[in-house]
This record gives structure tokens, sequence and C-alpha cells, in this order.
């Protein structure tokens, strides 16, 4: 064992906690607007220039530049404080197929299900606060490439940047204070860094399932492909609605194909909610039995850990807490260090409310 930091990999206990995702969040919301602000300056002659040649492109580039940004933040701030965010704290990346199918059917379900409030609701936040400058629609020959890579960029960078700090550090870190503040209060943190009023609704009951399927499986892979399947259907959906909800195949066609859509998109939901709420249940009560959940991949993950000058390899299964003592170490970043400690719970709560109350004067505002 003495030569354990040399030859063996072990896996890292260490986890964000509350306080680390509110400052998370607030870096990130100064980063993407002051950041994104300054590079559009910067070059504004450029973007200029390349939203005159073709939309695409400058979409393309915006996309690709916002979430460069939110990668820098999070990659920075899980190397300060020693946390990998998509397996620390408890997680895990799996294949499972059963859980995969579920997860996607509960995605779309809950787009099929909710979009048709999401476009009267963003009718009312239009008028409600003057609607949305739109993008000027300019187009090249080279428009098809640019808007299949588009469509790849939104659904492939957010569905990996996007959950490494909504669900990788912000949730985790919320999860100090309980699973159902965890998921509701970092699904408002998601649908608000997106900066839009309109797209509320759906961002925040996709932050919703999401969180929750991560937060009861541990499984960050079902995040990922639940985001990508979100962001892409979304797009391909929108073609749908869109002749559905202006009316322009008859009223009574609209009704029809508007009724079987919620209707179906209903029965996805609830397929989605009773599987991963019955797993739930089977948790809840394993964990009040005080029993341990049989899981191979798990236990092939062990920690290091030094206490009273002995090294000890414990079982991934009997992950640790917070802890604020003085004398145990875990192998973390290469050495024995301590735990990250639990957040003072005042000034956690304070910085939610400023980073929720700066993302909604952004969005009011326009910055």
């Amino acid at each position: 064992m003495k030569n354990c930091d040399q030859k063996t990999k072990f896996y890292n206990p260490n986890k964000f906690n509350g306080l680390d995702g509110a400052i998370c969040f607030i870096i990130a919301l100064l980063v993407l607007t002051f950041g994104s602000a300054y590079i559009s300056y910067a070059f504004k002659d450029f973007f200029k220039s390349l939203l005159n040649f073709d939309t695409y492109a400058y979409m393309c580039l915006s996309v690709f530049i916002s979430q460069t940004l939110l990668f820098i933040v999070v990659a920075v701030f899980s190397l300060i404080k020693r946390v990998n965010p998509i397996t620390g704290g408890g997680y895990k990346v799996k294949w499972d197929g059963v859980q995969i199918l579920m997860a996607i059917l509960l995605t779309v379900g809950s787009m099929m299900l909710f979009y048709f409030t999401h476009l009267e609701l963003t009718k009312f936040a239009g008028h409600f606060y003057g609607g949305i400058n739109d993008i000027p629609q300019n187009f090249s020959p080279l428009t098809p490439l640019f808007t299949l890579l588009y469509i790849v960029e939104i659904s492939v960078l957010p569905a990996f940047i996007e959950e490494i700090i909504f669900r990788g550090t912000v949730m985790k870190g919320f999860s100090e204070f309980g699973g159902l503040f965890a998921v509701v209060c970092s699904s408002v943190a998601f649908s608000l860094m997106h900066g839009s009023f309109n797209q509320m609704l759906l961002q925040f009951i996709g932050g919703l399932v999401i969180g929750a399927v991560v937060m009861i499986t541990k499984n960050f892979l079902l995040g990922m492909l639940m985001h990508f399947t979100n962001n892409l259907f979304s797009i391909v959906y929108a073609f749908y609605v869109t002749p559905i909800f202006d009316g322009s195949i008859g009223s009574n066609v609209s009704a029809v194909l508007g009724g079987a859509t919620i209707i179906l998109g209903a029965v996805f939901f609830l397929t989605g909610i009773i599987y991963f709420g019955s797993m739930l249940v089977e948790k809840e009560k394993t964990k009040a039995l005080g029993k341990s959940v049989e899981n191979k991949y798990e236990k092939k993950r062990t920690y290091a850990l030094k206490t009273e000058g002995q090294i000890i390899v414990a079982d991934f299964e009997r992950s640790p807490d917070y802890y604020s003592g003085e004398q145990t170490r875990y192998y973390i970043f290469g050495k024995f260090r301590k735990m990250n400690f639990k957040s003072p719970k005042k000034l956690t709560f304070i910085l939610i409310g400023v980073g929720i109350a700066f993302a909604i004067i952004c969005i009011y505002f326009g910055l």
C-alpha cells in the first residue's frame, strides 16, 4: 500500500457541497453574460459579416463560444475543488438499456405533453417583457451544411457541458440539503441560465425530469442522453407542432392531431414516471431496512484513506460523507487530502438567491 499513489487508480470520493453549487452557478452566469458580451464587442465586425453571410454559420459559432465558456468554468472549478463532476459524489456512467429507453420515453413524453402550454406561455411572456429580437435570416449556398452542424452542436454540446454544470456540479452540491431541493433548485437555475422567459417552462420541466432521473439512478449517462434527446427532439418536433398550432392544416385536423399528441405524450410521460418512481420506492425501502444494493459495477470501485498513519482501502458502496475531521485523509488527486466540508447553510441560500435574482434581471433587460 505504500506505493498506491503510483500503481493503483482509486475512485475519487470527494464531492461538491451546496456552497460550491451556488458559486459555480453565479460564476457561470457572469462568464456567460459578460464573457459573451465582450467577445461579441471585441469581434463585432467579424460577427456582423458572418451574420450577413449566413445566419446558421453565425448561430453555430455562437453556440460553440457559449458552450466553450461554460466548459472552461466547470473544468477550472472542478480542478480547484478536486472533484470529478461526472462520477464524483457517488455517481457513475453506466449503460443500461431499459433505463435508457424509459429515460427517453420520459423526455419525449414531457415535451409532447407540455409543448402546447409552452407555446401559449411564450405568447404571454412576449407581451410581458417586450418579445424577442429575431435574428435576421440570411442564407448562403452553405446553409444546409451549417444547419446540420447547428443541429449537431445544439444537441451534443449542451448534453455534455450543461449536464456537468447543472447535474454534475449544481445539483450534486445542493443535494447536501436533500434530493428534492437539489432537483427543483437546480432546475430553476438550469431554466434561468438559458436567458429566455419564453423557453422557461420547457427548460424547467426538462431540468426536473433529467435531475430526478439522475438523482434516483446515480447514472450520469442518463442525464446526457436525456438532454441530447430533448434538444434534438425539440427541433424536429417544432416542425410538426407549428401547423397544428397555427391552424394552417384546418381547425378540425389541428384539434385531432393536437389531442392525440397530448394523449400519447401523457402515456410516455406516465410510463417513465411509474418506472423511475418504482425504482425510487425500492431504493427507499432498501435504505430503510439497512440493506446495501447489490451492484457489480460499483463493487469494482474503491477509494483509499489514511487514518492514524494507516492506509485503508474501502469499497465504493461505503463512500464517505463530507468530513471535517483533522486525522483522516482521503486519496484525492494524487495525494491524501481532507474531504470538502459541509457548506454554511445561510450563506449558501443567500448566494442561490443572488444567482437567481441576477439571472432574472439579465433576462428582463436582455443582457
